[in-house]
């Protein structure tokens, strides 16, 4: 059988047939006009935000088609902070999706920093990813 991706040695050599990016300031916005001089740094972080959108439009989907009512809101510089918001939400299955899957995991693999669990009304379990 063969293995997805066994033969990435090509990668590693440059393509002489595909033009050379070049970033320009003026085009990249405010946000990386700082880091100008290094235009791997805005386009990783711009990739890393995307990503984390999509995360994010996955587990709605999920959500849904569990039949559960959960808000899912962004927050944060880049987009590092989630908050999953649902009256379902109660000390107990905060427990259980915390400690019986890798949600938070995924969480932090994603970029993500911070995760709010909560009830949508006073009762909110907050994580630092970081620290994981």
């Amino acid at each position: 059988m063969k293995k997805p991706f066994a033969d990435c040695s090509g990668l590693a050599q440059k393509d002489q047939s595909q033009p050379e990016i070049k970033v320009i300031a003026g085009h990249i916005g405010e946000a990386g006009a700082k880091h100008a001089g290094k235009p791997g740094v805005s386009v990783t972080r711009q990739l890393m935000m995307k990503q984390r959108e999509m995360m994010t439009y996955e587990l709605d989907q999920y959500f849904i088609s569990k039949g559960l009512s959960v808000d899912i809101e962004l927050s944060g510089p880049d987009i590092t902070s989630i908050s999953l918001l649902s009256p379902l939400f109660c000390k107990d299955s905060v427990d259980r999706i915390t400690e019986r899957t890798n949600l938070l995991f995924y969480l932090k693999e994603a970029g993500f920093r911070k995760a709010t669990i909560g009830d949508s009304n006073e009762k909110v379990w907050a994580y630092d990813l970081r620290a994981l």
